[in-house]
């Protein structure tokens, strides 16, 4: 699969959608959004729902609050400031429709995170240009989560038989996760 795939990359549907008895958007703060269903079909179940207005506004949310925190690096090359910790990883190959596949390395790492993307560290090479899934294990916040990213970079660590990986978020979901993880508050 290749880097460009990334960009023809959406999820199936929004990822603050409930499915269920309460067809609500968990998007909005402080308050209650409930879609009309022509609203639900066109953006809510559909890879259209960057396009609502909802969510628009929620990741210009996510932005802002993102500055506010001290979370964007406004003075260096890097969009995001970056939080190192580790938290253990599965990482996975994709296929064709961008999901886990075959698993590369279950003893994976992070090195630092970010809102964009995060650094990892990985008994397997991985080279640039590609795309993979990654799933936290139990201590990461939101345990099992799992998310699809392209590799901007990879290197081999000079102290280990290791390599290092730079990997860039697919979508909005995992920004907001590691968003709720770093304590903004509209996450």
């Amino acid at each position: 699969m290749s880097a460009n795939s990334l960009h023809n990359y959406s999820a199936k549907q929004c990822p603050y959608w409930t499915d269920g008895n309460s067809n609500e958007c968990k998007m909005t703060k402080g308050g209650l959004f409930l879609p009309m269903p022509d609203h639900i079909s066109i953006f809510c179940t559909t890879s259209r729902f960057t396009q609502c207005h909802q969510y628009i506004r929620g990741e210009e949310l996510l932005q802002e609050t993102a500055r506010r925190f001290g979370c964007v690096d406004e003075e260096g090359r890097r969009k995001y400031r970056r939080v190192a910790d580790r938290f253990q990883l599965t990482l996975f190959s994709c296929d064709e429709d961008m999901n886990p596949a075959e698993i590369l390395d279950d003893q994976a790492f992070t090195v630092d995170l970010s809102l964009g993307g995060i650094r990892l560290e990985t008994r397997r090479h991985v080279q640039p240009p590609g795309v993979v899934a990654f799933t936290f294990g139990t201590d990461f916040s939101i345990p099992d989560l799992t998310g699809v990213g392209e590799i901007k970079w990879s290197e081999k660590n000079s102290d280990a038989d290791r390599y290092q990986l730079g990997i860039e978020f697919a979508d909005s979901k995992m920004r907001q996760a590691v968003g709720r993880y770093m304590g903004l508050p509209i996450m």
